[in-house]
């Protein structure tokens, strides 16, 4: 088995914690451009009651003005003078502060950058109402387009009756009740008192990181965040389609509910994906459209949460080709459960995950997208680089059947659509 090592990609691991209990890990990467990421336990899992989108009209706020950059233009000016950039997003479990510059010379700079809009936003009434209506019109094209609309319906029907079900962006209403005291009062419980981590990667010392932070990142002492809310699984309506009346393509993600994002089930699952829906060699790719030109493209994913996973096949086709594109995807997942999966097919997948790996870890940014979560959430248990590159080259075609038997059972199916279909127009032979 090849030596896979930090030192094989030129990467040093390091970690400790701020004076008030932060915790902070660099990713040493010598003679590379710096990306810092505050990731940050609050995201739209923890909306408010009735107030979806609190999180995500949150993260607009963070980025829209400081206490010494009032405005978003002149936060931009500053850093991208510099050479630098900086952006925030939000997902299910957590809400990320992105901060890249770069050389060293400019950390404090992008330091200085990060602790405003963590520790200094502005809640100014005028731009709250500037941002609820940049957020509306975000949901309007949101709403107006199937291919984005189809993740909103994905999650509300394989995390159905959870908090994982919310719309990250919320709804019309919700957004239009989102308060100023809202947004401060979800500020202070989330961003200042909840669960917070830095993840750094570039050429810099842990030391000079964290005596950058300790000068301005001043929040109250935080301990490590615990994800221990059960995420249940509830399947009272397996189907869940939103309608779009005169449109032929309909947009589909058939699935599973699986396991959260540390546990070691998430390789076999992946090299499942990558065999079933991983690019242009990809099972599903052949036969949907090499074979049959019944779809333009497919794919198959291996979903991580905090709380949960979902292993998904997302496509589109016509309206009249559905029932066969669904027949084509359920004969393919009997055939995997059953072993039809080749030693051939293994190893290709393996290669192309591992070979793959190096090129998709060029830039500092990456190392964060690769660790940064995993650091937040469950530090002491999620797999590492290197030992994750272990996992996936010891993996058998025993690990997939079983994996594949454990979690593709024909009562544990979700199917979202956005499309002119109804659910009665389809039969799942699963």
């Amino acid at each position: 088995m090849p030596n896979y090592t930090f030192q094989n990609f030129n990467v040093s691991r390091h970690q400790t914690r701020l004076s008030n209990g932060i915790p902070v890990t660099l990713f040493k990467r010598p003679g590379t451009p710096i990306a810092i990421q505050a990731i940050i336990a609050a995201g739209s899992r923890f909306d408010p009651p009735n107030l979806q989108g609190t999180a995500h009209f949150l993260e607009h706020m963070l980025v829209a003005g400081t206490q010494n950059f009032p405005t978003k233009d002149k936060l931009a000016n500053y850093i991208e003078s510099l050479g630098g950039s900086f952006g925030a997003s939000t997902g299910l479990d957590a809400l990320m502060v992105d901060i890249e510059i770069g050389t060293s010379e400019d950390l404090n700079a992008a330091i200085t950058v990060l602790t405003e809009i963590i520790v200094k936003p502005l809640f100014n009434e005028k731009t709250i109402e500037m941002e609820r209506s940049s957020i509306l019109k975000e949901l309007g094209t949101k709403l107006a387009n199937p291919s984005k609309q189809i993740w909103d319906v994905y999650k509300q029907v394989f995390f159905q009756q959870t908090p994982y079900g919310k719309s990250e962006l919320g709804t019309k209403e919700s957004i239009q009740a989102i308060t100023k005291q809202n947004l401060v009062d979800f500020y202070q419980d989330m961003i200042t008192s909840g669960g917070l981590a830095i993840v750094a990667s570039g050429d810099t010392e842990l030391e000079e990181l964290v005596s950058g932070l300790e000068k301005s990142l001043i929040v109250p002492i935080t301990s490590r965040y615990i994800f221990s809310e059960p995420i249940s699984k509830t399947k009272e309506m397996p189907i869940m389609v939103h309608k779009y009346e005169g449109i032929d393509q309909v947009q589909l993600v058939f699935g599973f509910r699986t396991v959260p994002f540390a546990d070691p089930k998430n390789i076999p699952l992946l090299i499942l994906a990558t065999i079933l829906g991983g690019r242009r060699a990809a099972t599903l790719t052949k036969k949907l459209r090499y074979e049959t030109g019944l779809v333009y493209d497919v794919s198959a994913t291996s979903s991580k949460y905090a709380n949960a996973g979902v292993w998904e096949i997302a496509t589109s086709t016509s309206r009249e080709h559905v029932q066969e594109v669904l027949n084509i995807i359920t004969q393919e997942l009997k055939s995997v459960i059953t072993g039809g999966i080749t030693q051939e097919e293994l190893q290709f997948a393996k290669d192309r995950i591992i070979k793959s790996t190096p090129r998709g870890m060029q830039t500092s940014a990456s190392w964060i997208r690769r660790h940064g979560f995993g650091e937040l959430v469950a530090p002491d248990e999620y797999l590492q680089l290197d030992e994750w590159l272990r996992a996936v080259e010891s993996t058998t075609r025993q690990d997939l059947i079983e994996t594949a038997q454990m979690f593709f059972q024909p009562d544990t199916w979700y199917l979202a659509l956005c499309g002119n279909i109804a659910e009665s127009d389809l039969t799942i032979a699963f």
